[in-house]
């Protein structure tokens, strides 16, 4: 009698499993993101050293620049392609102890053997970041232009001061 009750449940749960059916069903969404990390733009000073403004071969017109730093921008996870530039905003070498100029200009790199781009005075560089991770260095070097020279041969005093700054300004175009 035992068997016989035991086999009704266990059929009569079988059946009710088999006929179960679903009444009713919704869905819920996941949602997730990934930020772009901020834009980081880094100016790293490389080189402190003094030049000899009048024996430095690099420095000279038609040299290859003497290094002065480099600029490197970065972003992560970037989800859309953006259009940046690189200003470049200098003066003349100057020595207040003396009150001299010495005309100079700018040099960029990117790092490829041969591409050295010069820059005058508000000169630009300009890029597009890559989706995903991106990152972005250019060395930046001076040399004397033709005028700078002159400067020099026409008896620009000695100072151990001649100095200008550099400003590297990032903005979207």
């Amino acid at each position: 009698m035992k068997k016989t009750l035991l086999v009704i449940v266990v059929l009569f749960a079988s059946v009710a499993c088999i006929a179960a059916e679903d009444l009713a069903n919704d869905t819920l969404t996941v949602y997730g993101k990934i930020a772009p990390s901020p834009v980081s733009f880094l100016a790293e000073q490389d080189n402190t050293v003094k030049v000899n403004l009048m024996t430095e071969a690099l420095v000279q017109p038609g040299g290859n620049g003497y290094l002065i730093g480099s600029w490197t921008f970065g972003v992560e996870n970037a989800g859309s392609v953006v259009g940046y530039e690189v200003t470049y905003d200098y003066g003349v070498l100057y020595s207040v102890a003396v009150d001299t100029e010495i005309e100079y200009e700018l040099l960029v790199n990117d790092g490829t053997e041969g591409a050295i781009e010069s820059k005058a005075n508000g000169g630009t560089t300009a890029f597009d970041n890559d989706t995903g991770n991106f990152e972005l260095t250019h060395n930046v070097y001076f040399r004397l232009t033709s005028n700078g020279v002159a400067d020099i041969e026409a008896g620009a005093p000695a100072s151990e001061n001649y100095t200008d700054t550099v400003t590297l300004t990032l903005s979207t175009t």
